[in-house]
């Protein structure tokens, strides 16, 4: 009974584990040409989150869509071409570079906008 006991919690921990890791797999159309010249960190669900260590770049002629909110953030330059990105808050961050919007670029919010560049 032990046995069956540890066995089902071990189950039902791993399948947290595994629930918790698929929760963050990329749902980005394959579409997106995306490029980070450094280390990338994402996270994707209803909130999208890109942080490139670099430069990060994202073209295509394609829609980002959540429900939540769409964060970009390069520690370099961040350039956008060709994409459109849809939800109730959007906020686009260099820290160290330039934000580079191309004029095919859309940005719709029902709700805020941040844009911070130095």
């Amino acid at each position: 009974m032990k046995h069956t006991t540890r066995s089902a919690c071990l189950a039902l921990s791993l399948s947290a584990l595994t629930g918790a890791a698929s929760a963050q797999v990329s749902t980005l159309p394959d579409a997106l040409q995306l490029s980070c010249d450094n280390t990338l960190t994402q996270l994707d669900g209803p909130d999208l989150s890109l942080r490139c260590a670099g430069n990060l770049t994202l073209q295509g002629d394609i829609t980002l869509q959540r429900s939540g909110s769409i964060t970009l953030e390069a520690a370099q330059d961040l350039s956008l071409s060709g994409v459109s990105l849809v939800a109730p808050s959007i906020t686009l961050t260099t820290i160290g570079g330039r934000l580079l919007l191309a004029p095919d670029v859309v940005l719709n919010s029902s709700g805020a906008i941040t844009l911070n560049s130095p």
